[in-house]
């Protein structure tokens, strides 16, 4: 992790905090990890350490962000783009969540534990860790224009 040790003892003070007392909002730990001198966000630790306490969560990843068409809100007053970060961080659960519930999310799955059936892991991070891997537009799933794949494709980047 490559910042300044007060900002890893937050860190990490917040996640020790959080683990004692279980709860935990990604809008909670983007306003704790902003730094107040330079209003820098930290979305993509605010959603691993969400994400390390709640395995159902997504992390904000630009490969991630990629193969969901999303991107990285850019504003320059902080409290917009704090709110269109944690807007983000939903809306890139509802992906999760509709590319779980369609026959494309279901093909990923079965692939995933055809090659990894003892992997305790939940059945976003299987999604995630797949599409963090393939990385290139060319090979995703959610690029391909098979007839089933496609209509999948379409029903899950539905509004």
């Amino acid at each position: 992790m490559r910042r300044n040790a007060e900002w890893r003892t937050r860190y990490y003070g917040l996640l020790e905090m959080s683990k004692n007392n279980g709860s935990i909002t990604f809008e909670g730990v983007v306003n704790a990890l902003r730094d107040k001198k330079t209003d820098r966000i930290e979305a993509s630790f605010a959603s691993k350490l969400v994400a390390t306490l709640d395995p159902t969560k997504p992390v904000i990843d630009k490969w991630v962000l990629r193969a969901f068409h999303l991107s990285r809100p850019y504003y320059r007053t902080s409290g917009c783009r704090e709110s269109a970060m944690v807007e983000l961080f939903y809306q890139l659960g509802e992906k999760y969540e509709k590319l779980l519930a369609c026959s494309l999310g279901h093909m990923i799955l079965d692939k995933f534990e055809a090659h990894y059936p003892c992997a305790p892991i939940t059945n976003l991070k299987k999604i995630d860790l797949v599409l963090w891997q393939i990385r290139d537009k060319k090979t995703s799933p959610l690029a391909a224009n098979q007839k089933d794949v496609g209509r999948s494709k379409a029903q899950f980047e539905s509004p």
